[in-house]
């Protein structure tokens, strides 16, 4: 938005500066094909309304002017500020016998230009407010989803943890990511830690037995000693 806006508001600001420039040469044309002596209609309809024009001499002696015009200050060849006025000079282009050289100096007010980039930036701040604001809705959605097998196996996990029973089975996702390899591997796990229970308690029951056989075993000499 940073990069848009700047290119954006010197290409705006590049624009009217040619635009100021176009319409000074057209108004020093003017000047030079009619002479000085153009009436205030024919200045009004070469020009807008928030714009100003005066024609001077060499030494800044106006010779026309619209009636608004402030004080633009002496000839320049580069576009300066005055006051909320852009002013470019363009030179009347005269016979070599005339001996004064006249200029024109074209004004626009430079409010409607600032107003327009003012607007401009406030719309780029809003679209990035809102475009984070949408991004960050569509974050703890997407974070949502993908966590919702992580909460499944927490359950899972919990539930096994509570009836201390490894024969469960832990929910495998539809997925082919790192979350249904941990299913996986946590569903071996469980497994194989099933499997050594259950060949645990067959040793204790082979125990159980042996120890049972045994005794029975022993019961008979037990008895003869005993009598004896």
């Amino acid at each position: 938005a940073a990069i848009v806006g700047r290119l954006t508001s010197d290409r705006l600001e590049d624009d009217f500066r040619d635009d100021l420039r176009g319409t000074a040469s057209q108004l020093a044309f003017e000047f030079r094909v009619r002479g000085l002596n153009i009436d205030e209609v024919q200045l009004r309809s070469a020009m807008s309304d928030e714009s100003v024009l005066r024609v001077v001499d060499e030494s800044g002696e106006v010779v026309r002017r619209t009636p608004n015009a402030p004080d633009l200050g002496p000839p320049s060849s580069e576009i300066e500020t005055v006051g909320p006025y852009e002013v470019v000079t363009v030179p009347i282009a005269t016979s070599s016998l005339q001996p004064r050289t006249f200029f024109v100096q074209y004004a626009r007010d430079h409010a409607d230009l600032q107003k327009t980039i003012d607007r401009l930036w406030l719309f780029l701040g809003a679209g990035v407010l809102v475009g984070a604001g949408l991004a960050y809705l569509a974050g703890l959605a997407v974070a949502s989803r993908a966590m919702r097998p992580i909460s499944s196996l927490t359950a899972a996990a919990r539930e096994i943890a509570s009836t201390r029973d490894p024969s469960r089975r832990i929910p495998s996702p539809d997925t082919d990511d790192e979350v249904a390899e941990l299913a996986s591997t946590l569903d071996d796990m469980l497994r194989a830690l099933d499997e050594a229970r259950s060949e645990t308690q067959q040793a204790m029951q082979r125990q159980r037995e042996f120890v049972a056989d045994a005794s029975h075993e022993l019961r008979t000499p037990l008895t003869s000693i005993l009598a004896n």
